[in-house]
């Protein structure tokens, strides 16, 4: 009766069982337009599709999410992306290649957001070409540095 129940006759403790290892994967996860991706001020909608292959243990997702359409409200201000895609390719900590842009004022400043998920890299650069102080300056005060005071 112990061994059914699966207790060691002994300690009295249950006995681990056995997980599945051997259960292997092969899904495909298509959406065209469906992925909403929602955090803090960023607000995006995507579409594609990842197949995740290999054993349950080990999971190796490969495939992409295109952006449809999206916003990202930084520092005050509001940036529409242009273009992105995430993509995945062997784990769950996808590549990111983001660019929002915002117009105003005579100059087109750019938000590149890039890297993996788990370590992103954001850098700012505008058309014409300026420092990436000036581009601050004029996403954030919607002015040259050279217009600033402490005050």
């Amino acid at each position: 009766m112990l061994v059914r129940a699966r207790i060691d006759d002994a300690s009295g403790a249950l006995i681990p069982q056995t997980r599945l290892t051997d259960i292997v994967l092969d899904v495909t996860v298509s959406a065209l337009n469906q992925i909403f991706v929602h955090r803090r001020e960023l607000d995006a909608e995507m579409g594609g599709s990842v197949r995740i292959i290999g054993p349950i243990g080990d999971i190796q997702p490969v495939g992409a999410f295109s952006l449809n359409r999206g916003r990202l409200a930084i520092l005050g201000q509001r940036v529409t992306f242009d273009n992105g895609t995430v993509t995945l390719v062997g784990d769950l900590d996808p590549m990111l290649d983001l660019v929002a842009r915002t117009e105003g004022e005579g100059i087109t400043v750019f938000v590149t957001v890039s890297g993996c998920a788990s370590n992103i890299d954001v850098s700012f650069s505008s058309s014409p070409v300026l420092s990436q102080d000036e581009v601050l300056s004029r996403l954030i005060f919607k002015r040259s540095m050279s217009e600033l005071s402490p005050l």
